[in-house]
């Protein structure tokens, strides 16, 4: 369906020689003038049921977004792609990244701008996959990092991935 206030598409599957998006999508504009601003114009509402998607596919609106394989996820949006509500997101990554919970997304196009919020986060991966991660935002973390091993961490999260707050239990 589609109207110059915005689209909306039901039972959406969006297949890319990349990835994979089921679900639904609506996609809500002022005018059509503002599909030129998406990133920050252009309010996203919907619901995953499955998605895989490989950054190529994301990099093609947003050269900042990092470089890395498939994400697979599910849960529903609500916002722009530079502020961002996910609730009930589950998202997985490389062999062992998972990321479970509600999440508010700010600059996500900027890069090391990123920030997030979250009340009740759950990640839990390897020493080595968060460093292969994190390393796309910045050049090197503490060499600390390595002595993790495998590690699960749930709690409260504000602010960037090199400045923030959290009320939070690590496990290593």
């Amino acid at each position: 369906l589609y109207s110059p206030k915005g689209i909306v598409v039901n039972q959406m599957e969006l297949i890319t020689g990349r990835g994979f998006i089921k679900g639904h999508l609506s996609l809500i504009t002022p005018s059509v003038k503002s599909y030129s601003y998406f990133v920050d114009s252009v309010r996203m509402i919907g619901e995953i049921d499955y998605g895989a998607v490989a950054a190529g596919d994301v990099r093609y609106f947003s050269r900042a977004y990092p470089r890395f394989p498939v994400i697979n996820f599910s849960g529903s949006f609500d916002g722009t792609v530079n502020e961002l509500k996910l609730r009930e997101f589950d998202i997985s990554a490389l062999s062992s990244i998972a990321l479970k919970g509600d999440v508010d997304l700010y600059n996500c196009t900027s890069g090391i701008d990123l920030s997030l919020n979250s009340e009740d986060l759950y990640v839990a991966g390897s020493a080595e996959e968060v460093k292969s991660i994190v390393k796309l935002f910045k050049d090197s973390l503490p060499p600390i990092m390595d002595r993790l091993g495998s590690m699960r961490w749930q709690g409260s999260f504000n602010g960037s991935l090199f400045n923030f707050k959290t009320k939070s239990r690590l496990n290593s």
